[in-house]
């Protein structure tokens, strides 16, 4: 047994004791989980990209939503589209949720599928 060990306390208030093993099963689940998050997060790209005509990856989508890169109003469109199907505008910067609300309810994207 690893000597190891860390007090974290329990919502009841009590004390538990955590040892190195618990703290490496974490993270193992942890990796499990982002993996899989991955995955979900690659399939939506992918299928965003299915139904567009313009090919894009989310960097260069958040890079032409904040204006950095120029891009005719297709390609900004489908930059936004991209950012909303794969819930990636709802994870960054307040301003780009904002926007990708105020696109879908003008109709010029649409929600998400999924």
């Amino acid at each position: 047994m690893n000597h190891y060990t860390e007090n974290t306390p329990t919502e009841r208030g009590f004390e538990m004791e955590m040892t190195y093993t618990d703290h490496a099963r974490l993270s193992q689940i942890d990796r499990m989980f982002e993996e899989a998050r991955q995955e979900r997060h690659d399939d939506y790209v992918a299928e965003a990209q299915r139904d567009s005509s313009v090919k894009l990856n989310i960097c260069d989508a958040v890079m032409i939503c904040e204006g950095v890169d120029d891009a005719d109003e297709e390609t900004a469109i489908a930059a936004w589209q991209l950012l909303i199907d794969t819930g990636t505008c709802w994870s960054l910067q307040g301003w780009f949720g904002r926007a990708a609300h105020s696109l879908i309810e003008q109709g010029i994207c649409h929600p998400a599928t999924k």
